[in-house]
């Protein structure tokens, strides 16, 4: 059943994708449901149409440049998207946690903790930018900050409740981290 599900989800895409083949914003939309139906390439290809189609437009540049610098690919052009999207909106923490990604998956951990900080604010901050932040930290040499990141970021946990899969698999990553740290042993 789920199979016939996510075809017949597929094919309703399909037909939206070409429908609103000149709307940015729903084809970021639809884009967001091809991944929620596990169809990630289709997702990506959606993205990169809705980029043609407004160059410009924060939350495509943020979640295609995310995607392809979280992945390790067109880390020059992904860094660039997500630029555009930290320009339009600088005060956006999951845009500045995209920034800060971006930096770190290039090396440049020094600069990634600055934007990872900024993302990390407020009261309530993301358990997944609480994760970059230390391991950005950890990077940079400053692993009892890493290790107070990572923590922070399994309270949130904690706070919020896991029900995602994908929190689930960050709480024992943050798990397995602060064992390594709290036996000396390396991390990253």
């Amino acid at each position: 059943i789920a199979s016939h599900r996510t075809s017949e989800a597929s094919r309703w895409l399909d037909a939206a994708r070409v429908h609103f083949a000149g709307n940015a914003n729903a084809l970021y939309v639809i884009s967001s449901m091809y991944g929620e139906i596990d169809q990630k390439q289709t997702a990506e290809d959606v993205l990169q149409q809705a980029l043609k189609v407004d160059p410009k437009n924060p939350s495509v540049c943020n979640d295609l440049g995310y995607g392809w610098v979280d992945a390790g690919k067109n880390l020059d052009q992904g860094e660039q998207l997500i630029r555009t999207a930290v320009a339009a909106e600088p005060d956006n923490s999951a845009f500045l946690d995209s920034l800060g990604w971006a930096l770190y998956k290039r090396g440049r951990f020094d600069e990634a903790v600055k934007y990872l900080k900024q993302a990390s604010g407020g009261e309530r901050p993301d358990p997944v930018v609480l994760d970059h932040l230390g391991d950005a930290l950890y990077r940079a040499h400053q692993k009892d900050d890493a290790g107070a990141q990572w923590k922070r970021a399994n309270d949130r946990l904690d706070q919020i409740g896991v029900t995602r899969d994908d929190l689930k698999q960050l709480k024992l990553q943050l798990s397995a981290k602060l064992e390594k740290l709290k036996a000396g042993n390396p991390v990253l």
